[in-house]
C-alpha cells in the first residue's frame, strides 16, 4: 500500500498547471494532520507496572513521570533496597508504552505496520529520541 503522505507531497512537488495549488493545500493538511497526531501522542498519558504489578507509573507522551502509586502490598512484600529496581521497571513499562501507541500511530499514518527492527536496549525514551533526531 502507498503511504498516502508521500503521494500528496509527491503530487505537490509534480503539480505544474492550476492544480498546484490544491496540491499544496492537500499537502499542507497532511503535514497538520501528521503534527497534529504526534502532538496527541506526547500530552497522552501512559501507564505501566513493575513485574509484581503493585507499582504503577505514569508517564506523559514525552517521557516525564506524572504519578508513581506503591501500592502497600508492594511496600510489604518487596525488600526496601529493590524498591527503587521496582519504580523504574514501572517507568520503563510506561516508556515503553509510549513507543507502542507512537508505533501504531505511524503506523495508521503510513498505512501500513511499521516495523522497529531491532528492539531497544535500556531506556527506550532514549531511543525514542535518538530515532526522532535522525528524521531532523
Amino acid at each position: 500500500m502507498t503511504n498516502p503522505y508521500q503521494a500528496v507531497i509527491a503530487g505537490a512537488k509534480g503539480s505544474t498547471g492550476p492544480g498546484e495549488e490544491l496540491e499544496l493545500r492537500r499537502a499542507a493538511a497532511a503535514m497538520e494532520d501528521l503534527l497534529s497526531r504526534i502532538t496527541a501522542q506526547r500530552e497522552a498519558e501512559h501507564e505501566g507496572l513493575d513485574s509484581t504489578a503493585t507499582i504503577r507509573a505514569v508517564v506523559l507522551g514525552t517521557g516525564k513521570l506524572l504519578k508513581m502509586e506503591i501500592s502497600a502490598r508492594a511496600i510489604r512484600d518487596i525488600p526496601s533496597h529493590e524498591l527503587g529496581a521496582h519504580c523504574m521497571e514501572a517507568i520503563n513499562a510506561a516508556r515503553a508504552h509510549i513507543g507502542e501507541a507512537l508505533r501504531e500511530t505511524l503506523s495508521d499514518l503510513s498505512g501500513g505496520a511499521v516495523e522497529l527492527g531491532q528492539a531497544p536496549r535500556g531506556d527506550v525514551l532514549t531511543y525514542w529520541r535518538e530515532k526522532m533526531r535522525e528524521l531532523r
